[in-house]
């Protein structure tokens, strides 16, 4: 099953729409700068599935992933000198890959669980998620979400200085 983002991945005060392969708005998710840290709500027909909020008061980003309203995993960037590293606690899910160019897979053990890749499809940007089983859908697309967020406020970061 495979999603596309068709545009930047997180706008830290966008919303957004995720399709699917057939073209049809599969989640809607909209982003919000609140006063202690950023928020993105993933919502499928109108209804809240999942919703990713920013934990400020660590020294590097960490994101968390709700549903039901009930923490389900964290997110957060390891200190690294190369490359960006990246924890997911709360799942045995490991990132591998070129995270940088959003070329990555996502991984439980052995078993990959998604792919996210750039496809440069007409005027816009495309990302796309490939996603192994549908049952993981909702939280590799959260893990996606997190990651781009700290990218575009590192995009941010850099154009304020």
């Amino acid at each position: 099953m495979k999603l596309y983002i068709k545009q930047k991945l997180i706008s830290l005060n966008a919303s957004f729409d995720v399709f699917d392969e057939n073209n049809n708005v599969k989640y809607n998710v909209e982003g919000k700068l609140i006063s202690i840290g950023h928020k993105f709500t993933i919502y499928k027909n109108g209804k809240e599935v999942a919703y990713i909020a920013q934990e400020i008061l660590n020294l590097l980003p960490r994101f968390n992933v709700f549903m039901n309203n009930k923490k389900v995993a964290s997110i957060q960037k390891k200190l690294s000198l190369l490359s960006p590293i990246y924890e997911i606690k709360g799942l045995n899910w490991d990132i591998k890959g070129d995270i940088t160019s959003h070329e990555y897979s996502i991984y439980e053990g052995r078993k990959e669980i998604a792919t996210v890749s750039k496809k440069w499809l007409k005027i816009t940007d495309t990302y796309e998620i490939n996603i192994e089983d549908e049952k993981n859908e909702i939280m590799a697309l959260a893990v996606v979400l997190a990651i781009d967020a700290v990218f575009s406020m590192r995009r941010s970061a850099n154009s304020n200085n």
